[in-house]
């Protein structure tokens, strides 16, 4: 999508540069060209820039949704499968990267259609969630789904046949990143003398502040929101705080705001008879997280099981997608070489309390969008 748009800027603030264009790639698409002297792309990157025909047996490009949006059909590339390899590598880059010519290059696959394959999240109904710097719900499904006025979809990903029905936020594991930019010189300072991430001694001050953070929410939208209310107005906020409010409640509170963030997108999922499959499979940073997995499952009121190496979940599963390419292991096996963490299961004495803040999430974005416009115009 965001494509379209760039493509458009380009023709009209630098037509003389336009008219020497040949093809649209992205940046993992450019990579292969560059290792492989071709010029391809692959299905999920094609799918989200709503260009393509997604229908079973179709994964070609729309002339009739190119015409709509003005793009010139010769500037796409060729779509390939992400199993599918781009060519072998030349020579050139070969000599470039110290390695031998002609080894195969995989088309690869985008960051959303990586982590759900490095997450196990493999089969049919399987369903796992992502906090990195921002944030997910999928669950894995065998069609097409549109639910348009909440913001969530399903499109195509690395498997053929399947598609990732996905409900996303921007700032997830970012609204924390901003927190201890911020609000943590001790824990930094603490932690550069012992040698250990901050994140641990965030994690320990979390650990130790009551779930609910003394009734403290925080509204994780720092870069807007995207679903299940899309909306570019609407801002991060720390809601409810008194003087007896200190940083462990506004730190517990993000983990907590941004949990229920998760919850609030998981919740429109049966509307459009899409599962939710436990135990839900955890990746990304967030997942390291022993205090946030346990928030969670508390806030989801399911289970949750973190992937053991939870940070690099896109590597994981940009091996995998070669690995299924060249024929050495396939989706099935797959499964089963992605190791996971301990099941952490909700805690029913946090469910009344977590219930209040959740409604009062939804409330609040409900009771202050006028506002957040008329703030951010």
């Amino acid at each position: 999508k965001d494509a379209i748009w760039k493509y458009q800027w380009f023709r009209n603030h630098k037509p003389d540069l336009y008219k020497k264009l040949h093809k649209m790639l992205d940046c993992k698409d450019y990579l292969v060209y560059k290792c492989t002297g071709n010029m391809y792309t692959t299905v999920d990157s094609a799918g989200i820039l709503w260009l393509l025909d997604t229908r079973p047996g179709k994964f070609r490009w729309s002339e009739e949704l190119c015409n709509i949006t003005g793009i010139a059909m010769e500037h796409l590339p060729q779509v390939k499968q992400s199993t599918e390899t781009g060519g072998g590598l030349t020579a050139a880059a070969a000599a470039e990267m110290g390695l031998v010519p002609g080894i195969p290059v995989n088309m690869g696959a985008v960051d959303a259609s990586c982590i759900p394959v490095g997450s196990g999240g493999i089969e049919k109904d399987d369903t796992h969630i992502y906090i990195g710097t921002s944030g997910w719900i999928i669950t894995v499904v065998d069609k097409r789904i549109t639910n348009i006025g909440d913001f969530e979809a399903a499109v195509p990903g690395a498997i053929p046949g399947l598609y990732n029905y996905i409900g996303i936020m921007e700032t997830a594991g970012a609204s924390l990143a901003w927190a201890k930019d911020h609000l943590a010189d001790l824990e930094i300072e603490e932690a550069r003398k012992a040698g250990i991430s901050p994140y641990k001694l965030l994690d320990d001050m979390v650990a130790q502040t009551p779930p609910g953070a003394n009734g403290v929410l925080f509204t994780p939208w720092l870069y807007g929101n995207r679903c299940p209310k899309e909306d570019t107005h609407v801002r991060g906020s720390f809601f409810n705080l008194n003087l007896n409010t200190g940083r462990r409640e506004m730190f517990r509170a993000i983990l907590e705001g941004v949990s229920l963030h998760v919850k609030w997108m998981m919740d429109f999922f049966p509307k459009k008879h899409v599962p939710i499959t436990e135990p839900i499979r955890y990746v990304g940073g967030g997942a390291k997280s022993k205090v946030w997995c346990q928030i969670m499952a508390d806030v989801l009121g399911k289970r949750v099981q973190p992937v053991k190496y939870s940070q690099d979940g896109g590597a994981v599963g940009a091996s995998l997608i070669a690995a299924v390419g060249l024929g050495t292991t396939t989706w099935k096996e797959a499964k089963s070489l992605v190791p996971m963490g301990e099941v952490y299961s909700p805690n029913i004495a946090n469910r009344e309390r977590y219930d209040k803040l959740y409604k009062a999430l939804v409330q609040y974005h409900a009771n202050n969008q006028k506002l957040f416009h008329y703030m951010n115009p």
